[in-house]
């Protein structure tokens, strides 16, 4: 599997947990917690996703350097 695999991957999976986070109640501590918790792993993914797509466009870049020469 490559980058841009993984990086749709990690898209997928930022989604779900958005629908999630929206469709867990908060009405309970323990739900408000499950809530956070939800939100909280999707914001890691966030960090994820964005040094992946860091990544892949350094690595275009490079290619693209590296052609001309």
């Amino acid at each position: 599997m490559d980058d841009k695999e993984i990086l749709e991957r990690v898209r997928e999976a930022i989604a779900c947990l958005d629908e999630a986070a929206w469709a867990t109640q908060m009405n309970t501590r323990e739900q408000r917690k499950l809530h956070t918790r939800i939100q909280d792993a999707g914001d890691r993914l966030v960090e994820v996703r964005e040094e992946l797509q860091v990544r892949i466009a350094a690595r275009e870049n490079l290619a693209r350097v590296l052609e001309r020469k």
